[in-house]
């Protein structure tokens, strides 16, 4: 929500940020945040880390490749990482 600064993700989890600010809020319950979103020309820019932070997922990073979830193959990522 752009002209409130907010970010919002709704489903089994409900999660909103304040754009800008290292805290947000997971079904009601405040939680640190390793980076905030940001809003850049209107755009809202996600870090990879709100995955972590927020939905308890892994993110592996080889590369200039990023790889996030559960239960990561991480030799998997690695190997498609050395294609590009």
């Amino acid at each position: 929500e752009a002209d409130r600064q907010m970010f919002k993700l709704r489903g089994e989890t409900t999660f909103y940020t304040t754009v800008g600010t290292p805290e947000g809020r997971k079904n009601g319950v405040l939680k640190t945040l390793t980076n905030p979103v940001t809003v850049i020309d209107g755009i809202p820019y996600v870090p990879v880390t709100i995955f972590s932070d927020i939905f308890d997922m892994e993110v592996y990073e080889s590369g200039n490749m990023t790889a996030f979830g559960k239960n990561i193959n991480k030799t998997a990522v690695d190997a498609l990482a050395s294609e590009f």
